[in-house]
């Protein structure tokens, strides 16, 4: 009996062969060391554009409109927690020491009953 082929609809006809985790732990070493044999990509310095300086960045008109946004809503923001005035607290008077009256909970024949030291 044959053993049965098995067809996924746009896989490669032959799998790729397995990579040991040893070959790859390799070749990841060698990439970061910069010994690799073969690079991915050439480090050429002088062809990066992102690592000159260049004319600075005028900002767009979009910018700048929200720009001027944002600092129109801190002036509200300040102007509006100045025209707020704080609500005074009103603080009820502590009572003393012997006006505190202490409740004590006490089993008696009844049953349990509250009593006041």
């Amino acid at each position: 009996m044959a053993a049965r082929k098995v067809n996924t609809p746009g896989a490669p006809e032959k799998a790729p062969e397995p990579v040991s985790t040893a070959e790859q732990a390799d070749a990841a070493l060698e990439h970061i060391t910069g010994n690799d044999p073969e690079p991915e990509a050439p480090q050429d310095q002088s062809t990066n554009e992102t690592s000159s300086l260049g004319a600075p960045v005028e900002p767009t008109a979009e910018e700048l409109a929200a720009k001027k946004e944002y600092e129109e809503f801190l002036q509200w923001r300040k102007n509006k927690g100045e025209a707020v005035k704080p609500v005074k607290a009103t603080v009820q008077p502590i009572q003393s020491q012997a006006e505190v009256k202490r409740i004590q909970n006490v089993l008696t024949d009844r049953g349990w009953d509250s009593v006041e030291e």
